[in-house]
């Protein structure tokens, strides 16, 4: 099933890539688990190397990166997250790990992690593919996704899990300032010790999954993007924010980051699109720039869902202190100023991720726009590292 359901998927990504050269041969990355070397290695800086290549050649004990997709069901009832990941995960050094969590809309949930033996990224002249294997399970997760980055998809054949993912991007893939790609100028540098590019900002997003025996289907609004980082996610960082919506006209990528690498260190990413391109962007620390740019992304208290453990767990964490965001947008260029609000609607899932934080993915619904014009409703889904004391 997995190999028929792979050409499918590649024969919907190849027509919108045609345009591309026919020249290009393939390259292939290989990565073994559980083989690393001592001492540094390079993380790529160019911001003109591909979104979805390999940004590490090769892992020590501490590097690592990621790629992610999530989701939001048109009705924010339901939710996914999927990652396959590289280098090292938990005590786990150099690891190949896949991720899927999953909310169904009567707060059912799912959660699986498990470990490949190798991952190979392959990169063609129209398509890049990515392939975790555990020769014991027989377990195979591919991602598959256009060079242009208009469609993408990753399909599951497991013990456990078996189906597909696609999403359809609304949006173009930007760098941490807003800057569309490519750019010889952007950097994807965005905090100490971590790179992100957003490959899909927003996009349309259909899911179809069998969960031991178990449907699981979501057809609503999604993204994906790339990470990479020098050590773990728990080394370098304390709390975050990450959200992105659909909300009418509007599309909105937002990350507010505090490092634990550089102390009283807090980035922000904040991004407005309208119909597809970028109208607005703010970078740096939350507040007003010199030349009146001002962003934010504000913890809110005022609905009625707190991320939380699994229902029926017996060792529950402490809820999520807040229950959504107040998202601020001015531009002083063009007087314009935007404003959504983002309440929790689901929790997809809520962990502890070092001995100082607990991370969540959640779900849930936007409303807002530009101020004195239209207001309207919406979808939005991310991610969020809250302290744990």
């Amino acid at each position: 099933m997995h190999r028929s359901l792979l050409l499918v998927t590649l024969l919907c990504i190849l027509p919108s890539t045609l345009s591309q050269p026919y020249d290009k041969p393939c390259t292939t990355h290989r990565i073994i688990a559980g083989v690393y070397s001592d001492g540094p290695v390079p993380l790529s800086p160019s911001p003109l190397t591909h979104f979805d290549a390999p940004m590490i050649p090769y892992y020590n004990a501490t590097a690592g990166e990621d790629w992610s997709f999530d989701a939001v069901s048109s009705s924010s009832s339901s939710g996914l997250s999927l990652v396959l990941s590289r280098g090292t995960v938990g005590s786990k050094l150099a690891a190949q790990r896949m991720l899927i969590s999953m909310t169904w809309p009567n707060r059912t949930r799912y959660m699986e992690s498990v470990f490949a033996d190798e991952s190979t990224i392959t990169q063609c002249a129209h398509t890049t593919t990515g392939t975790w294997l555990n020769h014991t399970t027989g377990a195979n997760w591919t991602f598959a996704v256009s060079n242009d980055y208009a469609r993408g998809a990753i399909i599951i054949a497991s013990p456990t899990i078996n189906g597909t993912y696609s999403i359809t991007a609304r949006t173009p893939p930007l760098y941490p300032d807003g800057t569309t790609y490519p750019s010889r100028n952007a950097t994807t540098l965005f905090a100490p010790q971590l790179y992100w590019t957003e490959n899909v900002p927003v996009g349309d997003v259909k899911a179809e999954f069998e969960v031991k025996g178990t449907s699981f289907v979501l057809h609503g609004m999604g993204g994906r993007e790339h990470n990479w980082n020098a050590q773990p996610w728990g080394t370098i960082s304390k709390r975050w924010d990450q959200i992105r919506a659909e909300v009418g006209l509007w599309t909105l990528m937002g990350w507010t980051y505090e490092s634990r690498v550089v102390e009283n260190t807090t980035c922000l990413s904040l991004i407005v699109m309208e119909n597809g391109s970028v109208v607005a962007r703010y970078t740096e620390n939350q507040g007003e720039r010199a030349d009146g740019t001002y962003g934010s992304i504000a913890l809110s208290n005022t609905g009625s869902v707190h991320l939380a453990s699994a229902p029926g767990n017996k060792e529950p964490l402490p809820e999520s202190r807040h229950s959504g965001y107040v998202v601020v947008l001015k531009e002083p260029r063009t007087g314009k100023e935007w404003r959504f609000e983002i309440e929790f609607t689901q929790t997809v899932y809520w962990f502890t991720a070092s001995e100082i934080a607990r991370i969540g993915q959640f779900v849930g619904t936007a409303s807002g726009g530009l101020l004195g014009g239209t207001q309207f409703r919406g979808l939005t889904s991310g991610s969020l590292q809250e302290l744990s004391n």
